[in-house]
């Protein structure tokens, strides 16, 4: 304090501390940490950065500088000071000092991080994992004074236990703040699973009021305070929170009663602000189920203003929501403003329990809170220091509910609250104010709040709302907005509840109108629209204004849905007959109730010479007696139609959409379900030349008399990627349950068309009166007709061509798959059940994925896979999921190009194993399904399991294949890992092959196969074979302090043979500069190295420089060098250490030749007896000396050999020890 004196009184002093804080800050410092970081360990970049965040914070930091902190895990008790297990560590704050998580050890500017991806725990599990009473008190904590750019951002701080018998082991979890200056900001950060036996499981904080912490877009969940206050938090005097959740807290138990589940305020408040938070199921036993608001002493004022946060499902016995007790209060201190309570239950006051206390609370809404008692939303206490009379205006109370008494409200005796233009429940009953209520202050209603959707917790209000301009009309909203942002009065005057409806608002003009067509009217070109959800009853022309009608959110289904244009039968619901164009653009609405009689076309939407663009609706329940009842495109209209959803229409022709007189809409990523037509076309009817293009749209589900899914007339459609399914056409003579071709020839590509259903002839696709549509790569499949033709079904001189597609499983009386009558099909490389006369077909299950749950994707063994048209031409086309359909040689039969990999984490696909581990996050699994992929890959620092479908089956290995396909004119290897992966970069079940690092340089004529470099992977259960490199390592290369585990794994046929001025070293495997690489299991044979230019040709089967690796149960067999050392070549020096290995000419234990390395025991020097070695098969005869001779010792629970077998099979009378494990990487089994 006596410096704070001398820096207001001394200008010397003042100086001198400008003069140093400038110096500081032009000095700051960058301090960088990253757990898995293997060099000086100094903090002075990436490479070099500390291990441990303490040592950071205790010998480094200072103020002003900031420490980036890389993903991972941070425990208190490590580094270099601090005590292991010590419970009483903790991250102490330094003053002025930004501690930033969310980094990937990359990054050159904190801007580039990412702190969701990149997970950053601070961790106070210091003892035994998963026991929490050895944890620390304290995560963080703060006990000295700090400044403004005291931050803490990026991070989850969990696992703190703060059990002691006494403060403040017992209080602050997870974040304990207990210092009179301390403004720190928490941002960005997760406060998770703390504990205190006392106050504040996740955060205890006590500070000065003017210099207290702020906490902003953060999570608080999940944590407990056993006794007494604040379940997430609590607080003395001051903590600001913005954009927070607080969810999952509890505080209390049946036995020690608790208050504020959420968080608790003892004390002044001091102003404390709550803004944009949302507070969700949180517990208190006692009082307070997300908030406790409470003074310690008599006469204190607690001032606190909470506004636009969301109260939901929290429970206590005293006020759902929040309990308030602060009796001294006036009108002002304590204000809630914005906010929405629901479903939030108490034994009494479901939302807010009020001891003493009389709140401001303005523009909000209470809705399905519920007490066992009474209150429902709201309980008002009379003690011996004064009522409860809150002051309420421009609130909505409804559909709250109490057992006993009071659904809404109740007050005890001299409790008084004034309610002013506010919306309650039953305060009106016969229209005369209950003055159980409390005081009318007049402007009240008693009428139901019309929300867009209760039952869905969408409490906007309806365009029909009673409480839209019913607010009152005096109140200052100077500045204000809504719950949702919005500015407070939009049309005149405030609405009631916590939403300001918005209506239709022309955001160029600024201006507001009352229906979406006056708004049109008064529209410019180029103007924007935005209509709020709400239902508006009115039909719609856009009279050839280009404008842009549209939703608040087109991306939100929820606010589509809420967003709706009711027709309500008086015509066309929407309208485009005046020439528009694209840029008349109707986005994100809903459309519905358009009916037209007669021969009036489009009920939902009509386009006549008009050609907009619709995007994003739902269109449905419309009615047109004639065509279109969804979407009508007439006279040359082409209008762009996509994303919308057309359902539940019905018409004469076209149910869905109607494309009539040279109409050629182009209709992407729609779905058109559930449609009715009379005739023809339930969902898509083209006649009268109009071309469509409809692609990546799923038709199902619609019927018809004729073409259930499609009617074509005339015209030739252009159909891609769609999903045609369960369409179905009822009647005599109802044809073409899915397509109906009549005078067309449409083409039709990369789709699926399945379970469709005609009650005559042609399950599938129609093709009738010289239609000639092109089929290509589709895949039909389940359809059925009662007569003929239950896949297609050709009439009529119609002479379809159908390339590369699957016709299987398909039904008829007569023609399961194809059925002809004066046509003559061209049908080439498709697979068709039963078989038919064509270049290329077959007849093969097409082994589909899962035919019963419509999954139609080609199974890894499927006939189909390279089996299509290998001279069609395939550039830019994609398959039905939107791959590239040319993946491996050849392309496939059927809609779908089976691709490369699939993330199961994540449930993606991806056309190239490469692409799979770009978007791979750590301890993510990608399969890679048998087939040869043409690639190299490189891991990239992704702790993620890269396999295939089967690692422990021979056949899947071998038929798992990635081929660098490289030779001298096209250098590279295989696989990469040069990142600083770890043990959880895993590749397993692969055969490695085409590798050929000829490079120039280091690193690229090393490891053919795959090269590490500074990196750890484990590699398991691959062949890695035919491989090359130019110096080091051909089959592999471990460079740098590389220490891979390499297990059950094949090296064969690989070369390191010498790029023109060196020779080869280690065909097999090379290990340079201290990589010490495990190798269990594995077998080395027909491996070599070659002299170039007189130089190399050293370790056929293994090189070694400056580096020691560990082998066990390994075999080195027929390897090859031309200089020295065919099986293992050891070189400055190195001394490798050989465990129960077969490696030629190494003499065995009995008589080992220390030019190998070390003799650990068990060693033999006996041909291994390979079944069939020139054929490349590796496996033990029944008379190999390896078989039950390995490492007895070792650990082999649950492992298994290269084939997939137990990795421990014991063999009478062979070895005859305590664990029979065989030498090398296949397991013998008789």
């Amino acid at each position: 304090m006596a410096a704070k004196k001398c820096l207001k009184t001394t200008g010397a002093i003042i100086l001198l501390l400008v003069l140093v804080v400038t110096s500081t800050a032009v000095q700051a410092d960058i301090i960088y940490v990253d757990t898995d970081a293997t060099g000086n360990d100094d903090g002075t970049s990436w490479t070099d950065a500390y291990n441990y965040l303490q040592d950071a914070l205790i010998d480094d930091a200072g103020s002003g500088d900031e420490i980036w902190v890389a993903e991972g895990t941070y425990y208190p008790d490590e580094g270099d000071t601090p005590t292991n297990d010590d419970r009483t560590e903790t991250f102490l704050l330094v003053d002025d000092v930004g501690i930033y998580g969310g980094f990937d050890a990359t990054e050159t500017a904190r801007s580039q991080r990412d702190w969701v991806n990149n997970v950053t725990i601070l961790s106070g599990d210091i003892g035994t994992s998963g026991v929490d009473t050895d944890n620390s008190y304290h995560v963080i904590s703060n006990t000295d004074p700090t400044g403004t750019d005291t931050i803490v951002d990026g991070f989850t701080i969990t696992k703190g236990y703060a059990d002691g018998s006494s403060h403040p082991a017992n209080t602050g979890g997870g974040i304990y703040i207990d210092e009179y200056y301390s403004p720190v900001t928490f941002k960005n950060c997760v406060i998770s699973d703390n504990y205190s036996s006392n106050d504040g499981g996740g955060i205890y904080v006590t500070s000065h009021p003017d210099y207290s912490p702020t906490i902003i877009d953060s999570t608080i969940t999940g944590n407990k305070s056993q006794f007494l206050r604040g379940g997430g938090a609590h607080v003395i005097h001051r903590l600001d929170l913005n954009g927070c959740t607080i969810s999952d807290n509890e505080v209390g138990t049946s036995i020690y009663p608790g208050v504020g589940g959420g968080i608790s305020y003892l004390g002044r408040g001091w102003g404390s602000k709550i803004t944009n938070c949302i507070f969700k199921n949180n517990i208190s036993d006692s009082d307070g189920g997300a908030l406790f608001l409470g003074v310690v002493m008599e006469t204190q004022v607690f001032k606190m203003e909470i506004s636009n946060c969301v109260f939901s499902g929290n429970d206590t016995y005293c006020g759902g929501a929040i309990e308030i007790m602060v009796p001294w209060n006036s009108p002002g201190d304590l204000i809630i403003t914005n906010c929405v309570f629901s479903e939030n239950t108490a034994g009494r006051g479901g939302a807010i329990y009020n001891i003493c206390s009389s709140p401001d609370i303005t523009n909000c809404t209470f809705v399905k809170n519920s007490s066992t008692s009474r209150g429902g939303a709201m309980y008002n206490v009379y003690s011996d220091y004064g009522p409860s009379s809150p002051v309420v205006t421009n609130c909505i109370f409804w559909d709250d509910s109490a057992v006993i008494d009071g659904n809404e409200i109740y007050n005890q005796t001299n409790c008084d609250p004034n309610f002013s233009y506010c919306d309650i429940e039953g305060c009106k009953p016969g229209g005369v104010w209950d003055p159980n209520f409390g005081t009318d202050g007049g402007g009240n209603i008693d009428a139901d709040p019309c929300f867009v959707g209760i039952d869905a917790n969408n409490f906007h209000l309806d365009r029909n709302s009673p409480c839209i301009n019913t607010g009152d009309p005096d109140g200052d909203y100077t500045g204000q907005t809504d719950i949702d942002g919005e500015p407070r009065v939009m049309t005149g005057r405030v609405d009631m509840g916590s939403d300001e409806f918005s209506g239709i608002f022309n955001m160029d003009k600024e201006l507001w109108y009352d229906s979406i067509q006056e708004a049109i009217n008064d529209a410019n070109a180029g103007d924007t629209i935005e209509v709020c959800p709400g239902l508006y009853y009115e039909t719609v022309d856009f009279n050839g204004v280009s404008c842009t009608v549209t939703s608040t959110d087109p991306n939100d289904d929820d606010v589509v849905a809420a967003t709706i244009i009711d027709a309500n039968g008086a015509g066309r619901a929407v309208t485009f007959d005046s020439s528009e164009d694209i840029n008349s653009v109707l986005t994100g609405l809903t459309i519905t109730g358009g009916y037209t009689s007669g021969t009036a076309d489009g009920a939902g939407i009509y386009c006549y010479g008009s050609s907009p663009t619709i995007s994003r609706c739902v269109i449905y329940d419309n009615n047109s007696s004639d065509d279109g009842g969804g979407i009508a495109c007439d006279n040359s209209s082409s209008p762009s139609i996509s994303y919308c959803l057309i359902t539940s229409n019905v018409a004469g022709d076209g149910a869905g959409i109607c494309c009539n007189n040279s109409s050629s809409p182009t209709i992407s990523y729609c779905d058109i379900t559930d449609n009715d037509a009379d005739d023809k076309g339930g969902g898509i009817y083209c006649k009268a030349n109009s071309i469509p293009t409809i692609k990546d749209c799923e038709i199902s589900s619609n019927s018809a008399y004729k073409g259930g899914g499609i009617y074509c007339n005339s015209t030739d459609v252009q159909i891609e990627r769609c999903i045609i399914s369960d369409n179905q056409t009822f009647g005599d003579g109802a044809d073409g349950g899915g397509i109906y071709c009549s005078k067309s020839s449409p083409n039709i590509l990369n789709c699926i068309i399945n379970d469709n259903v005609s009650d005559d002839d042609a399950g599938g696709i129609y093709c009738y009166d010289n239609s000639d549509p092109n089929i290509i790569n589709c895949t039909l499949t389940q359809n059925q007709a009662d007569d003929k033709g239950g896949g297609i079904y050709c009439r009529n001189g119609s002479d379809p061509v159908i390339t590369n597609c699957i016709l299987w499983d398909d039904t008829a009386s007569t023609g399961d798959e194809i059925y002809t009558s004066s046509s003559t099909p061209v049908v080439s490389y498709s697979d068709i059940e039963g078989g038919y006369s064509g270049t290329g077909n077959i007849n093969s299950d097409p082994c589909f994925v899962n035919p019963d749950a419509n999954d139609y994707h080609l199974d890894w063994d499927s006939p189909c896979i390279n089996a299509g048209d290998p001279n069609g031409d395939y550039n830019d086309l994609t398959d039905i999921d939107g791959q590239s359909r040319l993946i491996g040689s050849r392309v496939d039969i059927g809609a779908d190009e089976r691709p490369a990999a699939h993330n199961i984490t994540q449930n993606k696909w991806y056309m190239t194993i490469q692409a799979a581990l770009d978007d791979a996050a750590a301890n993510d699994e990608i399969v890679v399904y048998p087939g040869t992929y043409y690639e190299t890959i490189d891991f990239n620092g992704v702790a993620c399991t890269l396999r295939s479908d089967s690692p422990s089956d021979w056949d899947v290995i071998n038929a798992t294949i990635i081929d660098a396909n490289c030779d001298a004119s096209n250098t590279g290897r295989v696989v990469t890992f040069e990142n600083g992966e770890g043990a959880g970069s895993v590749l397993t079940g692969f055969t490695i092959t085409g590798g050929y690092a000829d490079g120039s340089s280091t690193p690229d004529y090393m490891g053919g196969g795959i090269y590490c470099y500074n990196a750890s992977p484990t590699i398991n259960r691959c062949i890695i074979i035919d491989n090359k490199a130019g110096i080091y390592g051909g089959g592999m290369c471990n460079y740098s302090a590389a220490c891979p585990t390499v297990t059950n794994c094949l090296f064969v046929n690989n070369s390191a043979i010498g790029n023109g001025t060196y020779g080869g070293y280690g065909g097999g495997i090379s290990n340079l500069t201290y990589s010490v690489v495990k190798l269990i299991n594995c077998t080395f044979s027909k491996n070599s190295a070659y002299i170039d230019n007189s130089n190399g040709g050293y370790g056929g089967g293994m090189f070694n420089s400056m580096s020691s690796p560990d082998l066990t149960n390994c075999i080195f067999w027929d390897d090859y060098a031309e200089c020295s050392g065919d099986e293992v070549y050891n070189s400055n020096p190195s001394d490798p250490n050989f465990r129960y290995c077969d490696v030629e000419g190494c003499g065995g234990s009995g008589s080992w030749d220390s030019d190998f390395g070390n003799d650990c025991g068990g060693n033999i020097d006996s041909d291994p007896l390979f079944e069939d070695p020139n054929n490349d098969d590796f496996h033990l005869d029944s008379n190999s000396p390896c078989i039950d001779v390995g490492y007895p010792d070792g650990d082999y629970t649950g492992q298994t050999d290269i084939d997939g077998d137990n990795r421990v099979i014991d063999i009478p009378g062979k070895g005859d020890k305590i664990v029979d494990v065989d030498m090398g990487a296949d397991e013998y089994k008789e």
